[in-house]
Parts: structure tokens; sequence; C-alpha cells
């Protein structure tokens, strides 16, 4: 799903020994996959940690393995609540990793799958956008976003938000559609970044106040009229 050129990087685990105070500790095991490790940089093995070491803003200078149809990752997302995400054709289905309970179901973005969003999947696909999983509300569970389509500028995600009161995820209204989205725990706030050409780009910046996040405010980067 990666645009042609993207480069390698190694996929490292993350270590738990120093836990700052709103951090989680992540668990992540898929049901048929070896360690990444284990796999050319060229032709990464799949394994579910990418979707914890990698963010939005990783996408295209990275290398992440393919997230085939059935290949169900399990994740502790916090406060001993262990849930298991299996990607299917129509969407990735939520379950609880202890029981099998179903929870629910997130549909994927047709975008990532047209001609347009995705040239190399013009007809049919064989695989999920893959998901990143992120503590963005500061609760102690882990939140994930999804990648709804991506161009050679990069990857565009939508939010979803663990409510620990329903059990399940819910889409965030503000945190929609984002570009190339890189997370700061310091300073609790999401920035979107968008490359509009070689000499131009944007940063609209969303801020968590009140236990939900508003716009706070964007920047243009560039100036073409100088070149």
């Amino acid at each position: 799903m990666l645009a042609a050129g993207a480069l390698a990087i190694t996929i490292f685990m993350r270590h738990t020994a120093q836990v700052p105070v709103h951090s989680i500790t992540p668990i992540a095991t898929s049901s048929s996959s070896p360690a990444a490790s284990s796999a050319p940089l060229s032709d990464p093995a799949f394994s579910c940690d990418q979707f914890l070491s990698f963010t939005p803003a990783d996408f295209l200078d990275s290398v992440l393995a393919p997230w085939k149809f059935g290949s169900s990752c399990d994740f502790h997302i916090g406060k001993g609540a262990f849930l298991r995400f299996n990607p299917t054709k129509s969407g990735i289905d939520i379950s609880n990793a202890t029981s099998g309970k179903f929870i629910q179901t997130i549909s994927y973005s047709q975008n990532i799958f047209d001609g347009i969003s995705n040239p190399d999947f013009p007809e049919g696909y064989n695989q999920a956008p893959p998901i990143f999983l992120e503590d963005v509300t500061f609760d102690g569970y882990l939140d994930f976003s999804i990648v709804t389509a991506y161009s050679n500028q990069g990857a565009y995600v939508d939010y979803w938000i663990y409510n620990p009161s329903l059990r399940r995820f819910t889409k965030d209204p503000v945190l929609t559609g984002l570009s190339n989205a890189d997370f700061s725990s310091t300073t609790q706030e999401i920035t979107a970044h968008d490359q509009s050409s070689a000499c131009l780009s944007f940063d609209t910046t969303y801020a968590f106040t009140h236990n939900h996040y508003v716009l706070a405010g964007g920047k243009t980067n560039g100036d073409c009229g100088a070149q």
C-alpha cells in the first residue's frame, strides 16, 4: 500500500522500562506471523507491533508489511482490556480477545481502494489499510487512527477514540481526513501536515482541551512566489 520509492526503516519494539505518566504497556500478538526482525528490510514480515511502533507521520518513510485479511492482532489497550482486531474485506472486526465476544466493525473508506488513492490496487485488494495505536486522549487507553486514503504526499487518517464506558471505539468528529498526522503527548496536540506542492505546505493543529480536540490554528510554510 506504500507509495513507490518509500524508504525502509527498522521496526523497533517499544520499551516499557521508563513508563511516562499516561503511557500504556503495549502488548501485541499476531495469530500466525513471524517477528518483524527476521525479514529483510525490503520485504518485512508482518508483525502487529508495527501498529504500535509507527505513526501516520511515518507512513511515507516506512515500510509496513501488508496486513492480510484474516491476520488478526490482539492488543492490550489499557487497564486490562484486551481487544482483537481482525481485518476482513468489509472492515476491521473488533472483539474481546479473551471471551471472543464481537464488539464492532470499523468500515473502510472506499477511497483507500479506488484507482485514484491506491493506484497499486485499482481492481480488488487483498490487504487492509494500516492502523496506528496511540493514547491521544490521555485516559490510559489506546485509541487508533486508520488510513482512509494516501498519495505521494502521505497518508490521510481518521481517529477512533476508545470509550471505556461503552467499551467500544467512536469516530472523532474533528479528527477526520488528517494528512500526515503527528501526535505530541508533550503539547497534547495533533498536527496535520498537508503538502500542497513542492514549495508550499500547510500545518493545521488540533489541541486536546476539556476532554476533546478542537481546532487550534494553522500555519503556511514556504513561498512559491519566491522561486
